[in-house]
């Protein structure tokens, strides 16, 4: 009697994906150079006779290499970060704003 060859139908082990890292700290990413916005608001605002709008302010906060980004709304960003500042925290924030618009520092700070 010939035996008869049969052609396993047992399916190969899956390869399992390597498991995720494991929650702990956060790695440091790429170290940025200059100041946040804010905190280059404040320093352009604090050398300014007057107050400024947001475009005023990033052109000089540009100019002056105090920030950096790579979004394409620079001026709207500012204004955003501006007015979340003085929402939350009120008459402890660094800014205040002196009309539509245009954005000076809080005296004292």
């Amino acid at each position: 009697m010939a035996t008869k060859k049969t052609k396993s139908t047992a399916k190969p082990p899956v390869k399992s994906k390597p498991s995720a890292a494991p929650a702990g700290p956060k790695r440091p990413g790429p170290q940025r150079s200059g100041l946040g916005g804010l905190d280059a608001a404040a320093t352009v605002l604090s050398g300014a006779n007057k107050p400024m709008n947001c475009k005023e302010l990033v052109a000089q906060m540009l100019t002056r290499k105090l920030w950096s980004t790579k979004g394409k709304t620079p001026t709207a960003t500012i204004g955003a970060a501006l007015a979340r500042d003085i929402n939350a925290k009120k008459e402890k924030s660094r800014f205040r704003k002196a009309g539509p618009g245009l954005f000076t520092l809080r005296r004292g700070s």
